[in-house]
């Protein structure tokens, strides 16, 4: 048995057999993958620690539209920049400044470019069989920034998608957001796992949001991630009405929050974007618009 080998058995050992809702039921879990993919990531450096309490529930639907939201230009003091994508020339920029790869062991990477499309610059993804992100690491107190605000556009839906199976844990399009949780506050078997991951692998984070595209699931519906309960799937928009339209959002994490955990959220520790297709081993393409952070 190898090294990579006991650390595996040792995470399944210490993970809880279940997750309790509000309503007292427990829910066993799936085996525990690393955030939400097989592999641990290969570029991770931000400190982000905590547990699921996950429920299943349902989130108000906050899309606002075809019109990108980068177009408005509050006061500096009301928004938080973290994505401004659209400020770049394609011909002199690969990738936005401050945007790093977020990759993972064994599995092919998503291609990620800037380019000019619909008259304004956006990043591109292209997944063939692959999964990767572009990750942002920054400190974001959601008491004063708690509002995010995107936009994307979904080029063709994943067939075999499905939030709720290992199997189609896939999205053309995805909002990352990784919280910096208290390892105090974890049980004690998680505690451990996670400090054994960290022996071999550094800092790994353990709690996350992400909002994402499916291809058939009802708008406003929350899962727990089918492979861990350390990371809650909101989705946001869904099925195939929508190609080639950009698609703006707004979500108020600090409320999505307290109604998946049942508490106030730590600091955001980073920002990710991601396409991926590796358990489909499908194709997918999107577009990534600016992302801010706005205050209530």
């Amino acid at each position: 048995m190898n090294t990579v080998t006991t650390l595996l058995l040792l995470m399944l050992l210490l993970s809880p057999p279940g997750v309790t809702g509000r309503s007292g039921e427990t829910r066993e879990l799936d085996s525990i993958r690393l955030i939400d993919e097989p592999r641990v990531f290969d570029e991770f450096n931000q400190s982000s620690e905590g547990e699921s309490n996950w429920q299943s529930a349902s989130l108000p639907y906050s899309g606002m539209g075809a019109t990108p939201r980068s177009a408005e230009q509050p006061p500096s003091s009301d928004v938080l920049h973290v994505g401004t994508f659209s400020t770049y020339d394609p011909a002199e920029s690969t990738l936005p400044e401050n945007w790093k790869p977020m990759t993972f062991r064994g599995i092919n990477h998503t291609e990620y470019q800037l380019v000019t499309i619909d008259d304004r610059t956006a990043v591109k993804a292209f997944a063939d069989n692959a999964s990767s992100g572009l990750i942002h690491r920054k400190n974001i107190d959601l008491e004063e920034f708690p509002i995010i605000e995107w936009s994307w556009r979904v080029e063709n839906i994943l067939e075999g998608g499905d939030v709720t199976r290992k199997s189609g844990d896939d999205y053309p399009a995805r909002i990352y957001v990784i919280f910096d949780y208290d390892l105090s506050n974890l049980s004690w078997g998680q505690r451990n796992m996670i400090r054994a991951l960290r022996t071999f692998y550094g800092d790994v984070p353990a709690r996350a949001i992400n909002y994402i595209y499916t291809n058939s699931s009802e708008i406003g519906t929350i899962v727990k991630n089918p492979y861990t309960d350390l990371v809650t799937m909101v989705v946001v928009d869904s099925g195939e009405d929508h190609f080639g339209e950009w698609r703006s959002f707004s979500r108020n994490i600090y409320d999505d929050y307290i109604q998946i955990y049942n508490e106030p959220p730590p600091p955001v520790a980073a920002i990710a974007i991601m396409t991926d297709s590796d358990d489909t081993g499908e194709k997918a393409t999107a577009y990534f618009g600016d992302i801010l952070f706005r205050k209530k």
